[in-house]
């Protein structure tokens, strides 16, 4: 990773200390995703440790095929044990079957 030296090796100098507060801002904002990320993923890793793999690979089977993945999701899906429930696609995320009117 060259860190942004391409970007300003092709930048008339006269517009670095402009761009420098930019990019200042950029790592700031990247960084604060990143600790926000990092949490999501170590809380989702403790998750894999509380419940058996057969559980935990079956509520993000859950997830995936609703298309509603997040670490809170998975936590509801293995807390009211729908994890347990097939996969209907007559049926909603908790498993209540959709009636048509």
């Amino acid at each position: 990773m060259d860190n942004g030296k391409t970007f300003f090796r092709f930048t008339p100098p006269e517009t670095y200390l402009f761009m420098e507060k930019t990019r200042q801002v950029a790592y700031m904002l990247w960084g604060r995703w990143c600790h926000e990320k990092y949490e999501e993923v170590s809380r989702f890793l403790d998750l894999t440790f509380k419940v058996s793999p057969v559980r935990m690979e079956a509520a993000c089977e859950r997830a995936l095929y609703y298309g509603k993945v997040s670490v809170p999701v998975i936590e509801e899906i293995l807390e009211k044990e729908w994890d347990e429930l097939s996969l209907d696609p007559d049926a909603d995320f908790d498993g209540q079957l959709s009636l048509p009117f």
